[in-house]
Protein backbone atom coordinates (compact mmCIF):
# COMPACT_ATOMS: atom_id res chain seq x y z
CA UNK A 1 0.00 0.00 0.00
CA UNK A 2 1.21 3.07 -0.88
CA UNK A 3 1.60 6.15 1.24
CA UNK A 4 0.12 9.49 0.86
CA UNK A 5 0.41 12.93 2.64
CA UNK A 6 -3.06 13.67 4.54
CA UNK A 7 -2.51 17.22 4.59
CA UNK A 8 -2.66 17.26 0.41
CA UNK A 9 -5.36 14.80 0.54
CA UNK A 10 -7.38 17.30 3.25
CA UNK A 11 -7.08 20.27 1.26
CA UNK A 12 -8.10 19.04 -2.15
CA UNK A 13 -10.99 17.46 -1.01
CA UNK A 14 -11.96 20.98 0.99
CA UNK A 15 -10.89 22.57 -1.97
CA UNK A 16 -13.16 20.28 -4.32
CA UNK A 17 -16.07 19.90 -1.64
CA UNK A 18 -16.22 24.07 -1.99
CA UNK A 19 -16.30 23.82 -5.21
CA UNK A 20 -19.39 21.91 -5.41
CA UNK A 21 -20.31 24.00 -2.85
CA UNK A 22 -21.12 21.23 -0.59
CA UNK A 23 -20.99 21.13 3.11
CA UNK A 24 -18.87 19.05 5.20
CA UNK A 25 -22.39 17.43 6.47
CA UNK A 26 -23.56 16.66 3.01
CA UNK A 27 -20.21 15.03 2.29
CA UNK A 28 -20.24 13.42 5.63
CA UNK A 29 -23.60 12.04 4.80
CA UNK A 30 -23.10 10.74 0.98
CA UNK A 31 -19.86 8.37 2.56
CA UNK A 32 -21.14 7.70 6.15
CA UNK A 33 -19.30 10.07 7.82
CA UNK A 34 -19.33 12.62 10.51
CA UNK A 35 -19.68 16.48 9.46
CA UNK A 36 -16.65 16.08 12.45
CA UNK A 37 -14.74 13.30 10.80
CA UNK A 38 -14.90 15.26 7.60
CA UNK A 39 -13.26 18.31 9.46
CA UNK A 40 -10.76 16.14 10.33
CA UNK A 41 -9.74 14.55 7.18
CA UNK A 42 -9.71 17.90 5.50
CA UNK A 43 -7.02 19.54 8.47
CA UNK A 44 -5.41 16.36 8.31
CA UNK A 45 -5.68 14.80 11.36
CA UNK A 46 -7.50 11.67 10.49
CA UNK A 47 -6.30 8.59 8.39
CA UNK A 48 -8.75 7.64 5.82
CA UNK A 49 -8.70 3.86 4.16
CA UNK A 50 -8.24 4.02 0.44
CA UNK A 51 -11.66 2.75 0.11
CA UNK A 52 -13.44 5.36 1.46
CA UNK A 53 -10.45 7.30 -0.43
CA UNK A 54 -12.46 6.56 -3.54
CA UNK A 55 -16.00 6.92 -1.93
CA UNK A 56 -15.18 10.48 -1.52
CA UNK A 57 -13.48 11.14 -5.26
CA UNK A 58 -16.71 9.80 -6.83
CA UNK A 59 -18.86 11.74 -4.52
CA UNK A 60 -16.47 14.94 -5.93
CA UNK A 61 -16.28 13.69 -9.24
CA UNK A 62 -12.37 14.00 -9.13
CA UNK A 63 -10.09 11.02 -9.43
CA UNK A 64 -8.11 9.49 -6.17
CA UNK A 65 -4.61 10.16 -7.66
CA UNK A 66 -5.36 13.86 -7.67
CA UNK A 67 -7.02 13.64 -4.21
CA UNK A 68 -4.05 11.92 -2.79
CA UNK A 69 -1.53 14.46 -4.55
CA UNK A 70 -0.06 11.71 -6.69
CA UNK A 71 -0.89 14.05 -9.76
CA UNK A 72 -1.31 17.52 -10.07
CA UNK A 73 -4.02 16.77 -13.52
CA UNK A 74 -7.54 16.93 -11.95
CA UNK A 75 -9.50 13.98 -14.68
CA UNK A 76 -13.20 14.23 -15.16
CA UNK A 77 -15.46 11.83 -16.97
CA UNK A 78 -17.29 13.38 -19.69
CA UNK A 79 -19.93 13.47 -17.64
CA UNK A 80 -18.45 14.76 -14.93
CA UNK A 81 -17.12 17.73 -17.24
CA UNK A 82 -20.88 18.61 -17.99
CA UNK A 83 -22.01 18.43 -14.35
CA UNK A 84 -18.75 20.67 -13.36
CA UNK A 85 -19.38 23.20 -16.31
CA UNK A 86 -23.13 24.05 -15.19
CA UNK A 87 -21.88 24.33 -11.59
CA UNK A 88 -19.73 27.21 -12.39
CA UNK A 89 -21.76 28.57 -14.93
CA UNK A 90 -25.06 28.33 -12.19
CA UNK A 91 -22.53 29.92 -9.73
CA UNK A 92 -21.81 32.80 -11.88
CA UNK A 93 -25.26 33.02 -12.44
CA UNK A 94 -26.11 33.41 -8.91
CA UNK A 95 -23.27 35.79 -7.63
CA UNK A 96 -23.67 37.92 -10.64
CA UNK A 97 -27.43 38.25 -10.09
CA UNK A 98 -26.87 39.11 -6.39
CA UNK A 99 -24.35 42.11 -7.29
CA UNK A 100 -27.26 43.33 -10.04
CA UNK A 101 -30.96 43.33 -9.35
CA UNK A 102 -31.45 44.67 -12.71
CA UNK A 103 -29.95 41.59 -14.48
CA UNK A 104 -31.37 39.41 -12.42
CA UNK A 105 -34.55 40.17 -13.62
CA UNK A 106 -33.72 40.28 -17.16
CA UNK A 107 -32.22 36.73 -16.89
CA UNK A 108 -35.60 35.66 -14.85
CA UNK A 109 -37.04 37.01 -18.21
CA UNK A 110 -34.88 35.41 -20.48
CA UNK A 111 -35.17 32.02 -19.19
CA UNK A 112 -38.56 32.27 -19.72
CA UNK A 113 -37.96 33.09 -23.61
CA UNK A 114 -37.59 30.60 -26.52
CA UNK A 115 -34.22 31.13 -28.95
CA UNK A 116 -36.14 33.41 -31.16
CA UNK A 117 -37.19 35.77 -28.41
CA UNK A 118 -33.36 35.96 -27.07
CA UNK A 119 -32.07 36.64 -30.14
CA UNK A 120 -34.70 39.59 -30.76
CA UNK A 121 -33.76 40.80 -27.13
CA UNK A 122 -29.72 40.39 -28.13
CA UNK A 123 -30.55 42.16 -31.45
CA UNK A 124 -32.90 45.22 -29.25
CA UNK A 125 -29.62 45.18 -26.84
CA UNK A 126 -27.32 45.81 -29.48
CA UNK A 127 -29.53 48.61 -30.79
CA UNK A 128 -29.63 50.48 -28.20
CA UNK A 129 -25.60 49.95 -27.07
CA UNK A 130 -24.73 51.28 -30.94
CA UNK A 131 -27.16 54.26 -30.52
CA UNK A 132 -26.79 55.35 -27.49
CA UNK A 133 -25.87 59.25 -26.86
CA UNK A 134 -23.66 60.67 -23.75
CA UNK A 135 -26.01 62.86 -21.99
CA UNK A 136 -23.45 65.57 -21.57
CA UNK A 137 -23.41 65.82 -25.53
CA UNK A 138 -26.81 66.97 -25.71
Amino acid sequence: MENYDSKILGERIKSRRKELRMSQEELGNRIGFTKSSISRIEHGDRAVSFENINKIASVLEVDQKWLLGWTDEVQFSRDQLAHHVLNILENMQADVTKKDPQLARLMKYMNQMNDLQKQELINYAEFISANKKDPDQS
